[in-house]
């Protein structure tokens, strides 16, 4: 963080509390740019994007007010953010709030939208038309070894039997298999190696007739936590109910850099 930012919107970007997100400028112009937020496909959908997708997303989408590309993101008190330098823009996120800070804005941070307004444009496989989002039951006691990256949808109780002793066969004595009904549901999900400090979780599911998307992702976790030095099996299994037709999985990851 630059003393410049400090000393210009510390004690204003501190005092906002609301929801908002993006206006953007070029350098010392006067023109801004409305980022486009779109909630019509899918009402009251969880948000599932980060900060950091937003961030890089508003930086792909929008290069001439977000120069030059490849800031890294820095943090301060419960703000992310990106400083554009050849631009002179600021873009930050707190929470679900998104605020922008540059000439167009006076250098007073400007709320202009939520995290959740341009979820369809950050991640557009999420506004899936006709789409009803389900809930999330767990299967409970999913404990593994050393399981490679893999995704399941099983739909009965011997394939389940063999995914669950595939998954156990490092473990002693190995868990009692789950009880799964699967006139009900079907079991899908799966595992993406081990780890020490992170672990997956399904974070959402929408169905269409009998086909659904599975968002999938890793766990927030504290950074100020210590990272235990044990490896772990990143592991997320949930039911679904029948009939389960297609099934399509989404890592919910950050836009990589180029």
């Amino acid at each position: 963080m630059t003393h410049h930012f400090v000393r210009r919107t510390g004690a204003a970007i501190l005092s906002l509390s609301a929801a908002a997100l993006l206006s953007a400028c070029g350098g010392g112009g006067s023109a801004v740019v409305e980022l486009p937020a779109r909630r019509d496909s899918i009402a009251a959908l969880p948000t599932v994007i980060s900060a950091e997708m937003l961030l890089q997303w508003a930086e792909s989408a929008h290069p001439r007010y977000f120069q030059p590309p490849g800031q890294p993101t820095q943090s301060a008190a419960t703000y992310s953010f990106r400083h554009y330098p050849y631009t002179g823009n600021f873009l930050a996120v707190a929470g679900e709030d998104v605020f922008l800070l540059g000439a167009s804005t006076g250098f007073a941070p400007q709320r202009v939208g939520s995290l959740a307004d341009y979820q369809c444009d950050v991640l557009p496989s999420v506004c899936w038309s006709g789409a009803v989002p389900r809930a999330i039951p767990y299967v409970q006691g999913v404990y593994g070894a050393a399981w490679p990256s893999k995704a399941y949808v099983i739909r009965d109780a011997q394939a389940w039997a063999a995914a669950w002793a595939e998954r156990q066969n490092f473990v002693w004595p190995e868990p009692a298999l789950p009880a799964v009904d699967f006139t009900r549901y079907a079991v899908v999900g799966g595992g993406d190696g081990w780890a020490t400090c992170s672990q997956i979780e399904v974070k959402l599911i929408l169905r269409v007739g009998t086909d659904y998307r599975v968002f999938w992702g890793d766990v927030a976790r504290d950074p100020l936590l210590a990272c235990p030095a044990v490896l772990s099996p990143r592991l997320a299994f949930v039911l679904m109910e029948q009939p389960v037709g297609n099934v399509e999985f989404v890592r919910i990851t950050p836009t990589p850099r180029p």
